[in-house]
């Protein structure tokens, strides 16, 4: 079906990252017109072969930070243990690694009491309390420790757990969502997560974001552009934002920006009014049909966030808004999620 041309812009009037004096998305056909007209000189054909996504399960955050509010957001400082503190929970771990799991509480009490800034004993208070089946105990702690630091994913992985136990399902959903955002490629939490999801009546796409183009420059400055099936659009766009003169200033970055979102966005805007068949027969594109639908919350944002730089970059979770948190907890839960 033939998307107008009014869908682009209606769809760049939602983004919520973009002030209003944002620089204007560009369509598919205007990216194609920079390229003709560019003194740059473009080679565009086929991939020769499919790409693999990249493996990201060793990419993942640890249980080592905790959270401080700044004058514009949250700011991440590393646990350091004092020679008393590091005395205390040395046998506090001894004890857990023997079952001795009273013991265990008790040193970890003790190291609380050494310092209170440690936060990651409350949830290992908890978690004694948990492999006891102390299922109220367990949960008091762990809301403990995300009251304290909330994005400790561990407190949010094993609360889930615990609600699972005393059956709420609804209140498990919730948390294990978070632990999953909070540490985007942990496969122990996705199994958790695939649980969880089944005992509220839910299953979850299981495709990656992975798209099939290359983009290279040679010695005599030529640039490459190779693309798969579907993924001209985003190929193209990609091109530009890598190779045209000012063009990445002109849309407000640096060259050494850490990551361009309005890139993204454009590219996968792009995607969505293509009006090639293979481009609407994608998973991502098929996603992006549901995040951005008339009558529902646009989840442009969130599908950028959690398919594209949380994966890459899990770290960045740990400094993000509760409520942008929340938005890709309903971004999983509309786009990703099924019922079974």
């Amino acid at each position: 079906m033939r998307k107008p041309l009014t869908l682009l812009l209606a769809l760049a009037a939602m983004l919520p990252a973009l002030a209003q004096d944002a620089p204007k998305l560009h369509t598919p056909a205007e990216i194609l017109q920079i390229l003709t007209d560019s003194k740059v000189q473009y080679e565009i054909g086929i991939l020769a072969q499919p790409l693999r996504p990249t493996d990201q399960t060793q990419n993942l955050n640890y249980n080592n930070v905790y959270r401080r509010r700044t004058a514009s957001g949250f700011s991440t400082v590393r646990y350091s243990q004092s020679d008393a503190l590091e005395n205390v929970m040395t046998k506090a771990e001894n004890a857990f690694a023997g079952k001795q799991y009273d013991s265990a509480r008790a040193y970890y009490l003790q190291a609380l009491e050494t310092d209170t800034s440690y936060y990651t004993v409350l949830t290992y208070i908890g978690q004694t309390y948990g492999i006891q089946k102390n299922w109220d105990k367990a949960i008091e702690w762990y809301q403990k420790a995300i009251r304290s630091n909330y994005i400790d994913y561990m407190a949010h992985w094993f609360l889930a757990d615990a609600y699972i136990e005393v059956k709420e399902p609804e209140e498990a959903k919730k948390e294990i969502l978070i632990a999953h955002i909070l540490n985007r490629n942990n496969p122990r939490i996705r199994l958790s997560l695939n649980y969880v999801l089944k005992n509220n009546g839910l299953s979850m796409n299981t495709w990656i974001f992975n798209p099939q183009y290359t983009v290279t420059k040679d010695a005599d400055n030529k640039v490459k552009v190779q693309y798969g099936d579907g993924w001209l659009s985003y190929a193209l766009t990609k091109a530009v934002w890598a190779h045209e003169p000012g063009y990445s200033e002109s849309m407000g970055y640096k060259n050494d920006s850490f990551f361009r979102e309005l890139e993204e966005k454009e590219a996968l805007i792009g995607m969505l009014i293509s009006e090639d068949p293979k481009t609407q027969a994608l998973p991502e594109t098929l996603a992006l049909q549901k995040a951005t639908a008339d009558g529902k919350e646009n989840r442009l944002q969130e599908f950028v966030f959690y398919e594209i730089l949380l994966p890459k970059h899990p770290a960045v979770a740990l400094q993000l808004p509760d409520q942008l948190i929340e938005d890709i907890m309903a971004y999983i839960l509309e786009v990703r999620c099924e019922k079974i």
